[in-house]
């Protein structure tokens, strides 16, 4: 009798016993239909059920009056998964499909009356971002092109399969329909760069995923070859669990607070030299106290507008989670100094720009790296600051009030609490204490 494994809302495995020769699809737009394709190339037989009228999905057609409309993506960024679902059942794109390359693939229009042609070919757009964006940022687009390039040729599908099944989707998990920041795509990067380097390792030994073994593992992690171990052991963990390989282990290590030993005092001397230190530009003052003083990192930084900041009869409020927080007077000043005389980076001109931080285009903010850089050069440490300021503020507020006031998420806010060791049943006490005593008064 045949078993299948799903995963259940929890995300624990879950095997469904009994007869599994019949899966029933619900939904006929791509993904299903690509599932359907895979599942009778595997033996099973399937039903396919879809409310609409015909298949497709958001990738269907309107046929009205003589026009017919697509009413999803008409572009096909990635034919060779296409290519991998008809092959499942012994057919071929080429058979089924005439498509039809277009150059521009698409034309991207913004709110400014500015356009960018979206070409195929690589040295079309590097031209065309360097018309757009000028030349530095063609640089970069060569350099990933040929990164991503290099990815393709080595032939990694399994890598393609956990940067959008795993990688992505935690990223959009944890995003929350937020924009995803730059810190958070350079640790999926590292994730990703982390399986490259154990699958080239892997094919120097000629072995595979499927032929790697415990021992070969650990022989890679005990060499001066390996790079990223901790970040490999994600991707190892998740073949594993895709069933990619056999009896391979790579323990995870639960993160149980900093442990660099923490200097609280050279923190609040650099922020009295950010608060009192005139020579310095106002806007890094400000940037470096909002780190130092409220754990925000340059990514999160980049992208506060001027909305972020409230005036108030006394000073100010800086809107950084659900609860605003009171700024003190210097940093206040600084704030709304910011506000009223804020300054494009690169043209030092006075800007309307809604961003608090602008950038060197217009209407951007100032990207995460740059603004992690010019703290850098005012000597702080970025991850040290922040673990400084976090360890510090747990220690002070209960988790909830954490989350609330610097708009981070309330697991990590606890994690930090624990860190700190800070006992908050006391204070819990005593605001029950409180609450009585004005019910009864």
């Amino acid at each position: 009798m045949n078993r299948l494994t799903t995963k259940s809302v929890k995300g624990t495995a879950k095997a469904l016993r009994g007869p599994t020769h019949h899966v029933v699809v619900v939904g006929a737009g791509l993904a299903g239909l690509s599932a359907t394709l895979h599942l009778l190339g595997a033996g099973r037989q399937v039903t396919v059920v879809e409310r609409a009228d015909e298949p497709g999905g958001r990738a269907g057609l309107l046929d009205r009056g003589g026009y017919r409309v697509d009413t999803g993506p008409t572009v096909l960024t990635m034919p060779d998964l296409v290519e991998e679902a008809f092959a499942a059942v012994g057919h071929s794109m080429a058979g089924r499909l005439d498509l039809v390359p277009l150059h521009p693939a698409y034309r991207a229009r913004f709110a400014d009356g500015s356009a960018l042609d979206v070409h195929t070919e690589g040295t079309a757009m590097e031209e065309e971002i360097a018309r757009f964006a000028g030349a530095r940022e063609a640089v970069g687009y060569r350099r990933l092109r040929a990164w991503l390039e290099q990815l393709y040729r080595e032939g990694r599908k399994i890598l393609h399969r956990y940067a959008t099944w795993h990688l992505l989707r935690r990223l959009r998990l944890r995003s929350r329909g937020k924009e995803t920041t730059y810190y958070q795509l350079q640790v999926a990067r590292q994730h990703l760069r982390a399986g490259v380097y154990l699958l080239n390792w892997l094919e120097g030994q000629n072995l595979t995923l499927p032929t790697c073994r415990q021992a070969d593992l650990e022989r890679w992690t005990t060499s001066d070859d390996a790079r990223l171990r901790q970040e490999a052991g994600h991707f190892v963990r998740w073949t594993s669990s895709q069933k990619i390989t056999r009896d391979l282990s790579f323990p995870a290590v639960r993160w149980n607070g900093p442990t660099q030993p923490m200097d609280d005092e050279a923190r609040w001397d650099t922020a009295r030299r950010l608060l009192h230190d005139d020579t310095l530009k106002p806007e890094d003052r400000l940037a470096g106290l909002l780190l130092l003083l409220y754990a925000q990192w340059p990514a999160t930084i980049s992208r506060l507008t001027v909305g972020h900041i409230e005036e108030t009869d006394t000073g100010a409020r800086i809107h950084l989670g659900p609860v605003p927080v009171e700024l003190p007077a210097p940093v206040a000043e600084l704030a709304l100094q910011q506000v009223t005389v804020r300054r494009c980076h690169a043209t030092l001109a006075r800007t309307n720009s809604p961003w608090l931080f602008p950038g060197g285009q217009p209407g951007r903010p100032i990207s995460a790296w740059a603004m992690g850089e010019r703290l850098r050069k005012l000597g702080i440490r970025l991850a040290e600051a922040r673990s400084t300021a976090l360890f510090q503020l747990a220690t002070e507020l209960p988790a909830a009030v954490l989350a609330r006031t610097l708009g981070i998420d309330i697991t990590v806010a606890v994690k930090w609490q624990r860190a700190a060791a800070g006992d908050w049943a006391a204070y819990a006490a005593e605001v029950s204490r409180r609450t009585s005593t004005r019910q009864r008064g």
